[in-house]
This record gives structure tokens, C-alpha cells and sequence, in this order.
């Protein structure tokens, strides 16, 4: 436990501050990057009901200190219950929209976004635009990203590349598994270079061809029944075997790699523009 945390629990008992102080007092440790400790007080706080401006404090710096935290579930909980009363409403459902689209609950940030239509409809429509290009629904990702005015400083660049990412996306035909261990079978070594792993690929196919030379050499001169024989021959078996197996999972790895850059690459175009508008 951090210092200023430990000094913050035994300053709770003998709290003595006004309300707005202990709001300013909060804001501060925000401002500090305190937020592990302005989680804390928040928590130990009494959020009222009938003060809407200081509810609406401390469930935006609530919120605020677990998305810098990287608690973005229940940060985009705190930032969704910000009324529209308050000045950063929108940077609120912003943010809380794309801590939902981060954890892969679009439905949810849908909805989010839709809250916050009328504020920003450029980022709006960009936002939907990335969310889309996620759930690889093109035709809706156009839809948006046409609507918006991709001149606008804030997402002009960022636009380019989810247009970039989405040609690349459409394109884009998945290796086959399948393919992989015919090819291997074949060739060892081939199906891993048809994955992309032209390493590993090369490795196998020195390491299956070096047992296979063995095996035959020794069988030539001392016949199938010798112990080298049999022993070569089984560790053949073995990597030629693992050799297909091995294909078909580098295939579905080199998918799965291709899948998390891409995801990873929209996701921080996305965030850009928020940064660049509320910050």
C-alpha cells in the first residue's frame, strides 16, 4: 500500500472538511494522479441524491480515476450515471462509451453513444464508424464515417487510417487450416511458411528432413529392425507428425495475431480524438 493511500485511510476517522472541501480535496488527488486514493474517499463518501452537481462530481471523478487506472467496466458504470445537467455530460458517455467498446460490449456502447448523439456529431459519427469497423459491419461503418467531417482536425487523420484498416479488413482471406496440414504433409515445414512463420518453417523441415536422412541411412545399412533404426524412426514419426499439428495451429495463431492488431490499431485511433476534444 502506497504512502498517500495509508495517509488517507487514517485521515477518514477524523474527517472534518466541508463538503466542498472534501470535493476539492478529491479533485486535487485527481489532479495529482492520485487516483488509486480518490477512489477511496469517493468509496467512503456519501454520494447524495439531491445535490445533483456534487453527485454528478463525484461519479465523473470516480470514473475518471478508474479509467487512468485501466478499470474500464466499472469506470464506464461511474461515467454513465453523469446527468446531462453537468458541464462534462459529454465527456462522460464519451469516455464511458469507449471503455464499453475497449471491453467488447458493444451493445452497450451503443446505446451510450446515442445518449450523447447531439454533442460532437463529427466524434459521433466517428465513434460509430470504429465500433462498426469492430464488428466488421461495413456497409453501417461507411454509413457513418461519411457523415462525418473527416477535415475536422480532431479526426481527420484517424479517419484515413480506419478507411485504411477497413480496406485491409475487406480484403483480408483467413488461412486455412486445413490447407496448413496438406501442405505440411507434403512439404514438411510449408505449412508454417504459409502461415507466415517462415522461421519456425524452416527449422522443421531441417529437423523432420536431418531424422528422416538418419532413419533411412540406417535402415540401408543395418535393416528395420535395429534399435537405431527403430529409434530414428520413432523420433521421424514424431516430428512429422508434430509438424501437422503444428501448422494448423500456427494458422489459427497467425489469424488470431492478425485479428488482435487490427483490433488494437482501431481502438487507438478511437481514442485519439476523444483526448484531442476533452483534454
Amino acid at each position: 500500500m502506497n504512502r498517500m493511500l495509508l495517509f488517507t485511510i487514517m485521515l477518514v476517522p477524523m474527517w472534518g472538511f466541508s463538503q466542498e472541501t472534501d470535493l476539492r480535496f478529491i479533485d486535487h488527488l485527481v489532479k495529482t494522479d492520485a487516483f488509486e486514493e480518490a477512489v477511496f474517499l469517493i468509496d467512503k463518501s456519501v454520494i447524495p441524491e439531491n445535490d445533483t452537481a456534487r453527485r454528478d462530481s463525484l461519479l465523473f471523478l470516480k470514473g475518471w480515476s478508474l479509467y487512468r487506472l485501466k478499470q474500464l467496466r466499472p469506470s464506464a458504470k461511474a461515467l454513465q450515471k453523469v446527468s446531462e445537467s453537468a458541464p462534462f455530460y459529454p465527456k462522460s458517455h464519451y469516455f464511458a462509451a469507449y471503455n464499453l467498446t475497449y471491453t467488447s460490449h458493444y451493445k452497450e456502447a451503443k446505446t451510450v453513444l446515442s445518449n450523447v448523439k447531439k454533442y460532437h456529431k463529427d466524434l459521433y459519427h466517428f465513434q460509430k464508424a470504429g465500433l462498426s469497423l469492430l464488428q466488421k459491419d461495413y456497409e453501417d461503418f461507411n454509413t457513418h464515417l461519411q457523415k462525418a467531417d473527416t477535415s475536422f482536425y480532431a479526426i481527420s487523420k484517424e479517419a484515413a487510417s480506419l478507411y485504411s484498416y477497413a480496406k485491409t479488413l475487406r480484403e483480408h482471406r483467413p488461412k486455412s487450416p486445413a490447407l496448413a496440414a496438406v501442405m505440411s504433409a507434403v512439404l514438411p515445414g510449408s505449412g508454417k511458411w504459409y502461415a507466415g512463420k517462415k522461421g519456425q518453417a524452416i527449422t522443421t523441415f531441417m529437423t523432420v528432413a536431418g531424422f528422416g536422412l538418419v532413419t533411412f541411412e540406417n535402415y540401408n545399412k543395418r535393416g528395420i529392425k535395429d534399435f537405431r533404426t527403430m529409434l530414428f524412426g520413432a523420433l521421424f514419426a514424431a516430428f512429422y507428425s508434430g509438424n501437422i499439428i503444428g501448422s494448423v495451429s500456427a494458422t489459427k495463431i497467425a489469424e488470431q495475431e492478425f485479428e488482435h492488431e487490427y483490433r488494437n490499431k482501431i481502438l487507438f485511433d478511437l481514442h485519439i480524438p476523444l483526448r484531442n476534444i476533452f483534454n
